[in-house]
């Protein structure tokens, strides 16, 4: 129980997460003490409000029950805080945060028993609650009893107030009890926000000491050393971190990867995401195949991304493919483009940007009868779209097809937005109608005076009309 006491639900936990963790820790150090405990290990905080009500009704000091009572309605409350802003979510948040306080306070049994960590809830359920008084009432406990817990929530106070000593009370924490490093934690970032880099490495190393998860001190080197100028510094901490693992984690990778690429070492950070045996989440994988993809290796960055498409239909994964389809179509990869449009289609039929994207390429890579057979496909599924149907008609004009070209532009230019159509139809008839020219030109630099082609163009036209006449 004292490890998830000292992490802070609000600060490290988000809403009704906190449960299934809260119950692992208490059956980490101690042993199941009655069916309370095995409700809360399940997160059954209904049954063990209505459970711990019923046994209070009978015994009012039963501690067992008092506490998991106060636990159950602050994981209530932190449900409901994290929900949103809503008035009635704040009143019911606050109702919860007093049923908690009130089931906790007092309760101060032995430390070392099962339900010592009581005192360090208690304080955090008025923390939430926003208790003007508990500032006053820390500095008293810590004065006379020296709680390290309580300097901690004190820092954490005066953190939120950005008062400078923040860096005292974490400071006064963790010095107290050098084996919490959640204190070391706050007292590093706390170093960190005032500057003071060296200090903040050395409580770094105080928190890594202390048995910091290898998530959490890269996550506070990340904060102390976040610019690409301190990427090598970051880079040796992250070594110091891996030394320790038999594993090396995709979210360790992931940090890893990011400070490599801010050192342009782009094929090591590849290299580094490749490394990672567990933990490999979807958000790694996309990560790794933008990686791939930088170093050349589209296809396995297609085929890592299409997998995530197919076995967990991960919608950013299928964006990214599109991504990588795009790319290669300008870099001339036709085939690899092609094909990575069509298995995003086949998640996503009716996705327009590869829908459209995809037949420009068709008709890039020379593929004229698919490409026109694309193009009909749009039309036909946005005939009022006029930037569709430009693109359809400069496909054409470029394939030759003249006359559906034309055709295209002149359904598309009175349509609303249809300025680049009606540009474009100018310049086809530049030499065949120039005063039709001019009339179009004249429409669409009357809302875009300074748009040079159009005034080019316009510049054309009328000088072959005037030599016409």
């Amino acid at each position: 129980m004292l490890l998830i006491a000292l992490l802070g639900l609000g600060c490290l936990l988000g809403g009704l997460g906190i449960a299934a963790p809260v119950a692992a820790a208490v059956h980490a150090v101690s042993p199941v003490v009655d069916e309370l405990d095995e409700l809360a290990a399940e997160a059954r905080w209904d049954e063990v409000i209505a459970a711990a009500g019923e046994r209070l009704a009978v015994d009012a000091t039963d501690e067992g029950a008092r506490y998991w009572l106060g636990l159950a309605w602050l994981v209530r409350a932190e449900g409901l805080l994290s929900g949103g802003s809503f008035s009635f979510a704040q009143d019911l948040a606050r109702s919860s945060l007093d049923r908690a306080v009130y089931a906790l306070t007092g309760l101060e049994p032995d430390p070392s028993g099962p339900y010592g960590d009581a005192r360090e809830w208690w304080a955090y359920a008025r923390q939430l609650r926003g208790d003007a008084t508990l500032g006053t009432d820390l500095e008293g406990l810590v004065a006379e009893q020296g709680w390290p817990y309580g300097a901690y929530l004190r820092g954490v106070l005066a953190r939120d107030e950005q008062d400078r000593t923040a860096v005292d009370w974490f400071r006064q924490a963790s010095d107290a009890d050098p084996s919490r490093a959640l204190f070391a934690l706050a007292l590093a970032e706390a170093w960190g926000a005032a500057g003071g880099t060296e200090q903040a490495l050395a409580a770094w190393e105080r928190a890594r000491v202390a048995g910091a998860t290898p998530a959490e001190l890269a996550d506070a080197a990340q904060r102390l050393l976040p610019s690409g100028g301190k990427a090598e510094a970051r880079l040796a901490l992250l070594d110091r971190i891996a030394a320790s693992s038999e594993e090396t984690d995709g979210l360790m990778a992931w940090h890893r990867a990011w400070t490599l690429q801010q050192l342009g070492r782009i094929e090591q950070a590849e290299q580094a995401l490749a490394a990672a045996t567990v933990g490999r989440s979807p958000a790694v994988e996309r990560v790794h195949a933008a990686l791939l993809s930088r170093v050349g290796r589209s296809q396995e960055a297609a085929d890592r991304l299409l997998k995530l498409v197919r076995e967990q239909r991960d919608e950013e994964a299928r964006t990214q493919l599109v991504d990588l389809a795009d790319r290669l179509a300008v870099e001339r990869e036709f085939a690899l483009s092609l094909k990575c449009y069509a298995d995003a289609l086949e998640a996503e039929p009716n996705d327009d940007r590869a829908l459209r994207n995809r037949a420009l390429t068709l008709s890039r890579a020379g593929d004229l009868e698919a490409s026109e057979q694309a193009w009909e496909s749009l039309v036909e599924r946005h005939p009022q779209r006029p930037e569709i149907l430009n693109d359809a008609a400069l496909c054409a004009l470029g394939e030759g097809r003249h006359v559906q070209a034309r055709g295209l532009l002149e359904r598309a230019k009175d349509l609303y937005g249809g300025e680049d159509a009606r540009e474009n139809l100018a310049q086809v008839l530049v030499g065949q109608d120039p005063e039709q020219a001019v009339e179009l030109l004249d429409t669409v630099l009357e809302g875009e005076p300074g748009r040079d082609r159009a005034l080019y163009l316009r510049f054309l036209a009328r000088c072959n009309a005037l030599a016409s006449r």
